[in-house]
């Protein structure tokens, strides 16, 4: 609603402006192909997809409402509310710096990692000295399931490398690991344009802070 209700603001007081929202990049695979791992997949892109779809379509998806019957949650929306709902942002910002896979199977998720997001790691990446796996493609992948879903100019406003850097005697980092991670994802957003997604810009975390 907070976001609605900026939404209105932004388009009555600049009737040109445009205003976007902020969402997780947080693109699952499913670990393997058992029909119980897709599913969980879906369940797990569907817990940040669900402020965009709020946010870029004006109303509450069906799995969410299902989730709130199924857990006791009851909503009391008046129509006025679901009036203000529709108003709509014009653009998504996201961020995007990592992927990872989901299974069902109880035992592995014991040991998967996460804050918002619960993942095991995918054997087919390579991972950061944080441990966060180094996938370009997925950013690829990222954009064109946000343009599919949503239909709305994207805006990448966060993707970097952390690192532990070295500083050299004469206070530089030679740090091509990072000018590789970047270079990349760059790419792999071109891409994207290519595949007919519209991509505003691209703006990388702020380096000094890794």
């Amino acid at each position: 609603m907070a976001s609605a209700l900026a939404a209105k603001a932004c388009h009555d007081i600049v009737p040109e402006g445009k205003i976007g929202n902020m969402l997780l990049g947080g693109l699952m695979y499913p670990l393997s192909c058992k029909p119980d791992d897709i599913f969980e997949t879906l369940q797990q892109n569907r817990s940040w997809q669900f402020f965009g779809d709020v946010q870029c379509r004006g109303a509450y998806p069906g799995y969410m409402l299902r989730y709130f019957r199924d857990n006791g949650i009851s909503l009391e929306i008046a129509d006025a509310d679901r009036e203000a709902l529709k108003e709509t942002v014009d653009f998504i910002s996201f961020s995007y710096y990592m992927t990872g896979c989901v299974t069902a199977d109880e035992e592995l998720n014991k040991k998967s990692r996460g804050n918002i997001l619960s993942m095991v790691p995918n054997p087919h990446l390579a991972s950061s000295e944080w441990g966060w796996q180094i996938d370009p493609l997925g950013l690829r992948t990222l954009l064109n399931v946000l343009w599919d879903r949503y239909q709305k100019p994207l805006f990448i406003v966060e993707n970097g490398l952390g690192a532990k850097d070295k500083v050299e005697a004469d206070g530089s980092i030679n740090d091509d690991y990072r000018i590789s991670y970047l270079n990349d994802h760059l790419v792999q957003a071109r891409e994207a344009i290519e595949d007919g997604v519209e991509l505003m810009g691209y703006t990388s975390w702020d380096l000094s802070t890794w």
